[in-house]
């Protein structure tokens, strides 16, 4: 039993050795001078992708903090484009053309007609038909979901769109 335990350590022993061997040759391969310019820039494009993400969030409880206070002011933060405003430079900084941002832009505002539908149809059923929050904005959303599907319909039959 003893020489079993033995052996078994030993292959232990030699298999976690070369084990180690491959995870060095595979780290020197990775940080070798070719690959540190890589690594920078993948580790840049994260950190840009979580600046964007801690920015959209930071706009929003913003938005709803000055809500609190003013619903006006707080409604003509959040109608200002902010979001399409940002998103279209974060798409330049990373590499996008002027012409797709152009293209982007337009969409942008053959989308916000329907867009507006959430904003219709959400007050209506609160303030005439009694409805609860959560169902009329379920109800609103599913209207400009359709006033999208509807809206696309319209530009793809006259070719307006991309």
């Amino acid at each position: 039993m003893f020489a079993f335990l033995l052996s078994t350590s030993e292959n232990y022993i030699s298999a976690v050795t070369s084990e180690k061997i491959l995870l060095s040759n595979l780290f020197l391969k990775i940080f070798s001078n070719n690959n540190i310019s890589l690594i920078f820039q993948i580790f840049m494009a994260w950190w840009f992708d979580i600046g964007k993400i801690f920015l959209t969030a930071l706009i929003i409880f913003i938005i709803v903090e000055i809500s609190e206070k003013n619903t006006l002011f707080a409604a003509i933060l959040a109608s200002i484009p902010i979001v399409s405003v940002l998103s279209m430079m974060m798409m330049y900084q990373e590499g996008q053309d002027a012409i797709e941002i152009s293209q982007f832009a337009k969409d942008i505002v053959y989308l916000i007609i329907p867009s507006l539908l959430l904003f219709i149809v959400m007050p209506w059923l609160i303030e005439t038909h009694d409805w609860a929050f959560y169902p009329a904005l379920f109800i609103g959303l599913l209207s400009t979901i359709f006033g999208y599907f509807i809206m696309v319909q319209i530009l793809e039959q006259f070719s307006i769109t991309t």
